[in-house]
């Protein structure tokens, strides 16, 4: 997605876009774990679902051995 002429923040359609365009270090934790979960089920995107698991399970370390 191009930036906007305004030098707003550029916004992606998906984290992978952003991870591209940034590095890692910039993206949020549901972000990344969105990434690996794409492209989600239908009617619930990815970067829901990723927030949802972060939530239920206080974050990353949280989700240690519970698979």
């Amino acid at each position: 997605m191009e930036p906007e002429a305004n030098n707003n923040p550029q916004k992606w359609q998906h984290p992978g876009g952003k991870l591209r365009e940034l590095g890692a270090e910039t993206l949020t934790d549901a972000e990344l774990l969105s990434i690996l979960i794409a492209p989600g089920i239908e009617g619930k995107p990815a970067e829901e679902i990723a927030r949802e698991i972060l939530q239920k399970f206080g974050g990353f370390k949280g989700t240690k051995g519970k698979c």
